[in-house]
């Protein structure tokens, strides 16, 4: 069941790849010292302003069933998961680290609103009807301090399932966050001794 999903994840993923804009971006601060240098982040998820569609968590799964409370948890581990293992694939400069200790930067997702849409639409349309859309806010703090502050508006996931809907939603802000760190600009200067030095300008380019 779990290579069926991960596989289902994969194409609805490539599908979204191809028909979908960035919903992805820098509001505050820069990602440019995650560009600039090999370093080690720590991922934390903070669901306590998370609703579903507009709902409470816990009334939302309620009006779902039983089914949908018991999965709930581990389609978020599974859903994190895939997060963090395709930021190391595709990222060349950050490494997703387990220890907080061990990290240079510290990652916070911010989960707001998640909306589920529907597979029926997802599946026989297609080209983005149906889609889930993930609300949410990143904060990349160094000692405690902000670095940056992302806003993520409405990342798509589409796919047969909610599981699969929010997975491939996970998979998209990996993917866009690479991005966001690979599109950060870097100023060449020339520098008194005659050699070149990278400095970086603190500026996003995002491309819609």
């Amino acid at each position: 069941m779990k290579k069926f999903i991960l596989a289902l994840v994969a194409l609805f993923a490539m599908v979204n790849v191809a028909s979908a804009k960035d919903d992805v971006f820098v509001t505050s601060g820069s990602l440019v010292e995650l560009k600039a240098n090999n370093v080690n982040v720590f991922v934390e998820w903070d669901y306590s302003n998370a609703t579903l569609e507009g709902k409470k968590v816990a009334d939302f799964l309620a009006e779902k069933g039983q089914d949908w409370q018991n999965s709930y948890e581990s389609e978020l581990k599974r859903a994190e998961i895939v997060f963090t293992t395709q930021l190391n694939k595709k990222s060349k400069t950050v490494t997703v680290v387990d220890d907080r200790n061990s990290a240079d930067y510290v990652m916070t997702i911010k989960m707001g609103d998640f909306y589920y849409g529907s597979t029926g639409l997802s599946i026989v349309v297609g080209m983005g009807a149906g889609n889930a859309h993930m609300h949410a806010d990143i904060v990349v703090t160094k000692g405690g301090a902000a670095v940056a502050e992302v806003k993520c508006d409405g990342v798509p996931g589409s796919g047969y399932g909610n599981e699969v809907r929010r997975t491939t939603s996970y998979l998209n802000l990996a993917n866009w966050m690479v991005k966001l760190v690979n599109s950060t600009l870097l100023h060449v200067a020339v520098v008194t001794t005659g050699t070149l030095a990278v400095l970086p300008t603190g500026m996003n380019a995002i491309s819609k």
